[in-house]
C-alpha cells in the first residue's frame, strides 16, 4: 500500500471509529435519559402513593372524630352499638334489686330481643333505654300496669282516647302493657302503623294484649326512639321523657327516684365501659 493509500486508510477507519464513538455515546445518552425517565416516573409514582396515603390518613381521622362527636352525642352509630350479653344486662337488674328488694335475674330471652331492636341507637342511647326498662318493669317483673290489672283495677278504662279523639270503640283496653308501659289507644295505633306487624298498621289497635308479651321489648324500643329524644348526654332528660312527674323540684333528694334510674344507668354504664355522662336534665 502506498503512502497516499495508507492516508485515505487512515482517515476511513478513524472516521469509521469515530462514528462508532458517536453511536455508543449516543446509546449512552438514550440510556441516561431513559434511567432519567424512570427516575422521574419512580418518583412520580411514590408521590401519587403517599398522596394516595396521605388521603386515607385524613378520611379515617375525619371518621373517628365524626364518630367520636356522634357518640359524645348520644347520636345513632353502627360501630358505637354493643350487643348486650346476660351479664351486662344483670349489672342493672343487681342494682334495681338492691333498691327495690327484688331478686331478677336476666334471662338468655331478653338479651336476644334487647338485642333484636331495630334501630341501631348508640350505647349511650342503649344503656339509658335499658335502664327505663329495667325501673319500669320492676327488674322484667311486671309487663302490664299493676293498677290497672289488680282489683280495684282502677286504671283499666284510663286510656282510651285513639289518634281522632274519640274513645276506643272496639272494646280494648289499652292501659300500660311492655315494659316501659305503653299507655293511651293513639300510642297502640301509632306503634302498630310504625311496625306493620303482619301487614297490618292495625294490629296492636286490635290486639293490645301481646304489647305485654310477645312485643314487651319492642313495644319499649318504639316508644323510647319516638319520644326519648335527648342526645345532650345528660341522662336525666331521658328520665324526664319517660315520666315527667318525677322531675318535679321536690324530688332533688338522696334516694329519689329520677337518682334510682341514675344509679342503675352508672351500674350498667360501668359494665359496658360507658363514661362520660351526667345525671343533669330531670330535677336539675
Amino acid at each position: 500500500m502506498n503512502e497516499a493509500n495508507e492516508t485515505r486508510f487512515e482517515k476511513v477507519t478513524d472516521g469509521a471509529f469515530n462514528d462508532v464513538i458517536k453511536e455508543e455515546a449516543g446509546k449512552d445518552d438514550i440510556d441516561d435519559s431513559n434511567s432519567n425517565i424512570a427516575q422521574r416516573l419512580n418518583a412520580r409514582e411514590r408521590n401519587r402513593r403517599l398522596i394516595k396515603c396521605s388521603i386515607i390518613v385524613v378520611t379515617i381521622v375525619v371518621i373517628a372524630v365524626v364518630i367520636g362527636f356522634g357518640v359524645g352525642l348520644g347520636l345513632t352509630s353502627e360501630g358505637d352499638r354493643r350487643y348486650f350479653s346476660v351479664a351486662d344486662i344483670q349489672a342493672g337488674l343487681n342494682k334495681c334489686n338492691q333498691l327495690q328488694g327484688g331478686i331478677t335475674q336476666a334471662t338468655q330471652d331478653i338479651a336476644n330481643k334487647f338485642n333484636a331492636i331495630p334501630t341501631r341507637h348508640s350505647l349511650y342511647r342503649q344503656v339509658a333505654l335499658l335502664t327505663h326498662m329495667i325501673w319500669e318493669s320492676g327488674g322484667f317483673q311486671f309487663n302490664q300496669e299493676i293498677a290497672a290489672t289488680t282489683p280495684p283495677y282502677s286504671t283499666i278504662d284510663s286510656y282510651q282516647t285513639c289518634q281522632n279523639g274519640q274513645s276506643a270503640p272496639n272494646g280494648k283496653k289499652f292501659f300500660g302493657r311492655g315494659y316501659i308501659q305503653l299507655s293511651w289507644c293513639y300510642n297502640y295505633q301509632a306503634y302498630g302503623q310504625a311496625r306493620m306487624v303482619n301487614n297490618d298498621p292495625d294490629y296492636f289497635y286490635n290486639n293490645p294484649e301481646t304489647v305485654a308479651t310477645t312485643y314487651a321489648v319492642d313495644s319499649a324500643a318504639w316508644f323510647f326512639e319516638t319520644n326519648v329524644l335527648d342526645t345532650s348526654g345528660n341522662f336525666g332528660s331521658t328520665t324526664k321523657s319517660v315520666n315527667g312527674l318525677e322531675c318535679e323540684s321536690w324530688n332533688n333528694y338522696v334516694g329519689s327516684v329520677p337518682q334510682k334510674r341514675w344509679q342503675i344507668f352508672q351500674a350498667i354504664a360501668s359494665q359496658v365501659g360507658l363514661t362520660g355522662y351526667l345525671e343533669n336534665g330531670c330535677y336539675n
